[in-house]
C-alpha cells in the first residue's frame, strides 16, 4: 500500500508539473483504469493463489511466460506482425527466465493448479496490450501511468483496509515506511520508461525486455542484500539465453528501422 501510494503521488506530481490538465479528461483514459484493475488486481489474485498451490519456484517459472502471452495477444488484438528474430528473441527471453526461476523441486501440486499462474501470466500480458492500445488512442504516457497506478491503489485499498484497517500500517517504523517510499519512487521511474517504451514501440518488442527484471534482481541481490548465492551453471545458461533474446529483439528492431 505504501509503495503504491508514493508511486502514484510522484506520478501525479509529474503530470501536474509537465502536462496540460485537459489531458485528464480524454475518454481513452478509461482504458488505463482497466489496466489498473488487471494488474495488480486480477494478476495478484491468481498469482498469489498459484504460489500457494504450487510453491514459489514452480509458479514463478510459469508466471515468467507472460511475455509470450503478450506477444501472442498483440498479434491478435493489435494486429502486430513481429519478425522471426523478434519471435525467437521473445522465446529465448522467456525460456531463460523460466530456467532461471525453476529450482527443480519434486512436484507436489496437481495439474489443475497450473490454471492460476497461467492465468496470471495471461493477465500480465494482457496489461501490456491494454496499455499499448490506450497509448495508441492518444493520451500522454505519464497520464496513463498515473491513472493506472491510482486505480491499482484504490483496488488494493478496497481489498486491504476493510480486513486489516490501519492497524498494521501504524506499527510500521519510519525506516520501513521510508524503504517502501523509495520503492514507490523506483516504480515511478520504471513506469516512466515502460509507458514511454510502449508509446514508441510494439508490445512484441517491449514486453520481453520489460520482464527481464529478474536478471537485475539476481545481479543486485549480492550488492544490496549481501546474498552469497553462488553462480551456478543453471544461472549462467539462463542468463545467456535472456541476453541472446535481448540481442535478437534489438537486432530485429534495428533491422526494421
Amino acid at each position: 500500500m505504501v509503495d503504491l501510494f508514493f508511486n502514484g503521488l510522484v506520478l501525479w506530481l509529474f503530470v501536474f508539473t509537465f502536462h496540460d490538465l485537459s489531458e485528464l479528461w480524454a475518454g481513452a483514459n478509461l482504458i488505463f483504469a482497466a489496466s489498473g484493475l488487471i494488474v495488480p488486481g486480477l494478476f495478484r489474485l491468481v498469482a498469489f493463489k498459484g504460489i500457494e498451490r504450487m510453491g514459489a519456484s514452480a509458479a514463478t517459472a510459469v508466471l515468467n511466460s507472460a511475455p509470450l502471452f503478450a506477444v501472442l495477444l498483440a498479434m491478435v488484438l493489435l494486429d502486430e506482425q513481429p519478425g522471426r528474430a523478434n519471435l525467437l528473441g521473445a522465446v529465448a527471453v522467456v525460456s531463460g527466465l523460466v530456467f532461471l526461476s525453476w529450482k527443480g523441486e519434486s512436484r507436489s501440486w496437481r495439474p489443475r493448479d497450473l490454471f492460476y499462474p497461467v492465468a496470471g501470466a495471461m493477465f500480465a500480458g494482457l496489461r501490456d496490450n491494454v496499455v499499448r492500445f490506450g497509448l495508441l488512442a492518444g493520451p500522454a504516457p505519464m497520464v496513463g501511468a498515473a491513472i493506472t497506478v491510482t486505480t491499482s491503489f484504490l483496488t488494493m485499498s478496497a481489498a486491504y483496509f476493510p480486513v486489516h484497517g490501519l492497524g498494521r500500517l501504524r506499527t510500521c517504523g519510519r525506516g520501513t515506511i521510508g524503504c517502501f517510499a523509495l520503492v514507490g519512487f523506483v516504480h515511478f521511474v520504471a513506469y516512466f520508461f515502460m509507458f514511454t517504451a510502449l508509446d514508441m514501440a510494439d508490445v512484441a518488442v517491449v514486453s520481453p525486455l520489460v520482464h527481464c527484471f529478474s536478471l537485475f534482481t539476481l545481479g543486485l541481490s549480492p550488492l544490496i542484500l549481501g546474498d552469497t548465492d553462488p553462480i551456478t551453471r543453471r544461472k549462467v545458461i539462463a542468463t545467456s539465453m535472456v541476453v541472446l533474446g535481448v540481442l535478437l529483439i534489438a537486432w530485429s528492431r534495428w533491422s526494421y528501422a
